[in-house]
């Protein structure tokens, strides 16, 4: 499919293509053998922690208190919340409301979403939440700025994530080679699929990396127990409650898959004829 696509690029759009046919091939492939997904990968389908994200800039502080609260309903080993406003102290505001409410014993993340330019005011913005309990800060710069994300990695405070906006595993292998990470974050979509997402497993596991990978539980959860480092299963409640019929659920802040032929995700009728 790859070589198909050479004269367009297999980036883009045709990343995603690529990974709806590999997807619906794997998804066959284990209904044929009558086995869930995950047995058909290699392993016996373990239960993974999940980390709940939360809060879009343009929610307000009250907003935002509720979303963390209604996402630390689940029991979720930790949250994720977005940085990255125009005023730091915006920043520093936000994410201490969120702080007091997950507390010390769940991990507190931040997101920047490739909001800096340089490596020095993505480190001033950095300074500003030094004080507080971060366990890491998520793309803090844009993609293509690797030898810049080195430099931020060490001199940071905080670990330091990424990978979701990288195309194909030999994208996520230039930042796990070059050292860039500390957490590294591949999208399936973006990968090409599940085929190209395990080759990207093995080059992180290759550097020992722990591989939290962006968003998708309902397809990361049969797929990310493959891999020994696996970290964290990502949880958007506002991209994923009330699609489905059927996928993997949340029980006391941890996600098993579906013990059913494939990898058993059924979107719900309602969705699917909104969708037409």
């Amino acid at each position: 499919m790859a070589r198909r696509l050479s004269h367009v690029g297999p980036e883009g759009v045709g990343a995603f293509a690529m990974a709806a046919v590999d997807i619906a091939c794997w998804d066959l492939a284990a209904q044929s053998h009558k086995v869930p997904l995950y047995r058909l990968l290699g392993h016996e389908g373990r239960p993974l922690p999940v980390y709940g994200t939360v809060g879009f800039l343009s929610l307000s502080l009250d907003e935002l208190r509720q979303q963390t609260t209604k996402i630390l309903e689940k029991g979720v080993h930790g949250v994720k919340v977005m940085v990255g406003h125009p005023d730091p102290r915006q920043d520093l505001e936000r994410v201490r409301a969120v702080a007091s409410l997950v507390g010390a014993t769940r991990r507190l993340m931040i997101d920047a979403n490739c909001a800096y330019r340089t490596v020095s005011e993505a480190l001033d913005r950095m300074a500003v939440l030094r004080d507080l309990p971060i366990y890491w800060i998520e793309e803090p710069l844009q993609p293509h700025q690797i030898e810049d994300l080195g430099q931020f990695r060490r001199r940071a405070p905080f670990k330091t994530a990424a990978g979701e906006s990288l195309y194909l595993p030999q994208g996520i292998g230039r930042f796990v080679e070059r050292g860039v990470v500390d957490i590294a974050q591949p999208d399936i979509l973006r990968m090409g699929g599940i085929t190209p997402m395990l080759r990207a497993f093995g080059l992180i596991e290759s550097k020992n990396l722990p591989v939290a990978p962006h968003h998708f539980p309902e397809l990361m959860t049969p797929l990310l127990g493959a891999s020994p480092n696996a970290l964290y299963i990502e949880y958007l409640p506002y991209f994923v409650d009330g699609i489905f019929e059927q996928a993997p659920v949340i029980d006391r802040g941890m996600i098993r898959p579906l013990d059913v032929p494939g990898h058993g995700i059924r979107f719900h009728p309602d969705v699917l004829k909104t969708a037409q």
